[in-house]
């Protein structure tokens, strides 16, 4: 069984500081601020890329139309669209066929299921600049979820290359017809800075829109933001409440912050059981670290009854999935990773 070497918990006096990339759906970044010169009074003019422009000194999204959710823009003047004209009907979902007969004849809503299945590669070979292509298609026929995902290619590079000014342009439209989604994915950019202004007050706000349409990656970035006291007052009590809510909503991370968070006493009792809870939520959420932090616990007997066949079944899950702490920790009691 090994030496008994104590097992040490990840990150128990830090909380992790990533920032989902929805576009993606990938591995999340990390969108910790950067520092840099001291802007001087001889600071070169601002120059916005393209999809962006400048308004009282900051880079903004530029919205592509100003016409209502349903509409679009037709030689000056907004106009009513029919995403499904007569003679067509959507497509079922999965059907590559009937979504590519619909979608000739003009149906918009067989167009963005069929560019999904492009996208995934189910019925039809996977083709991301197809996808594009159609997703784009439905973005001008005046479609909110084909803007946002628009948005999103343009952030992730996928189908179309990436550029992230022309991402806060689609994104900012979808936000303003109502897709949560996208508003979560321009709250990225604008707290990175990227194509935008930095703004953490701007990505606060966006943040919140996407938490509160229960989208767990907004919500675990909004308990970042007042971990951080980013864009708003710090308040460990409103981190808790937002990363539990992730948590609830099967984000890994969320869980294995309100771990951290209940481990030492942060805006709720001190609680070595409550933070194992937590750890092994977040471990079945695809959290490495919180795989290990629950092997850790079950090896050492912290927070529940030592079992350490279980743990070294947990830690070696948390070395599959790229803790190399783990890795070490099997290493010195001499088990295989």
């Amino acid at each position: 069984m090994g030496n008994g070497r104590r097992i040490g918990v990840v990150g128990v006096f830090a909380i992790t500081g990533v920032l989902f990339v929805l576009a993606s759906g990938g591995v999340p970044e990390r969108a910790r601020a950067q520092t840099g010169p001291a802007a001087s009074s001889s600071a070169p003019a601002l120059v916005c890329v393209t999809g962006t422009i400048e308004s009282a000194g900051k880079c903004v999204p530029h919205l592509p139309t100003s016409c209502a959710y349903g509409q679009h823009a037709v030689a000056g003047s907004c106009v009513d669209v029919d995403w499904e004209p007569d003679g067509t009907s959507t497509c079922k979902p999965g059907d590559a066929t009937e979504c590519t007969t619909q979608c000739d004849l003009g149906n918009m809503p067989s167009c963005y299921e069929l560019a999904k299945l492009y996208a995934e590669g189910k019925g039809v070979t996977k083709d991301p600049p197809r996808a594009f292509a159609l997703e784009e298609k439905t973005c001008k026929a005046g479609m909110r979820s084909g803007c946002a995902s628009v948005g999103f290619r343009y952030s992730s590079g996928e189908g179309t290359p990436r550029d992230d000014g022309l991402a806060a342009r689609w994104l900012h439209q979808a936000c303003e017809w109502a897709e949560p989604a996208a508003c979560g994915s321009l709250g990225i950019l604008f707290h990175d800075g990227r194509a935008v202004t930095k703004d953490h007050a701007r990505a606060v706000q966006l943040f919140e829109k996407a938490c509160a349409a229960d989208l767990g990656d907004s919500c675990y970035n909004l308990g970042q933001c007042h971990y951080d006291g980013e864009g708003t007052p710090q308040s460990f009590a409103k981190a808790l409440q937002y990363y539990k809510k992730a948590c609830d909503k099967q984000v890994g991370d969320g869980c294995y912050n309100a771990g951290i968070m209940t481990k030492k006493g942060q805006a709720t009792a001190a609680s070595e059981e409550g933070a194992f809870a937590y750890y092994k939520l977040a471990c079945a959420y695809g959290s490495g670290v919180g795989c290990h932090n629950a092997g850790a616990g079950l090896y050492e007997g912290i927070g529940t009854t030592k079992d350490r066949p279980e743990g070294i079944k947990y830690l070696r899950k948390a070395c599959k999935w790229g803790v190399k702490k783990s890795c070490d920790a099997l290493s010195d009691i001499g088990e295989t990773p």
